[in-house]
């Protein structure tokens, strides 16, 4: 049973990025992340550490996903500035995954929950300034 669950839940993640725009893909990366720190800490909450392991290294993946989703081009103090962050985080993320600290990945949430609460709360017309940015770069 536990099985066809998660297949549903990966289904539904893939069906929710195939129409999804690139801020909503950014915000699914950023919502499964934070998934990942949640669920590393209960396995470190109930010893179980293949599933700790498991987690953190999702969550290591998904920051070098959002790495490469940077746009070097536009905004490069900003671009320079997530970068050193997300090269911080997955140096963290080792650490509390060899340590099985709890409060590394508190750090870890609390460096990187107002970056996705401001991505969350960007505005539409923001949105499409970016868009527009992103089409140029691209061309």
């Amino acid at each position: 049973m536990n099985k066809k669950i998660t297949q549903y839940q990966k289904a539904q993640k893939e069906l929710t990025l195939l129409d999804a725009d690139p801020h909503q893909v950014i915000q699914v990366l950023m919502r499964e992340f934070m998934t990942q720190i949640y669920q590393a800490k209960a396995a470190i909450t109930r010893k179980d550490i293949a599933a700790k392991s498991e987690s953190i290294s999702k969550a290591v993946k998904i920051v070098g996903g959002l790495q490469g989703g940077l746009n070097m081009k536009s905004d490069l103090e900003i671009a320079n500035n997530l970068n050193d962050l997300y090269n911080y985080i997955t140096i963290r993320l080792t650490d509390a995954n060899v340590e099985s600290s709890i409060e590394i990945l508190d750090e870890i949430h609390n460096l990187f929950y107002p970056i996705k609460e401001a991505w969350d709360n960007i505005s539409n017309e923001d949105k499409a300034v970016g868009f527009e940015l992103l089409a140029k770069s691209n061309t």
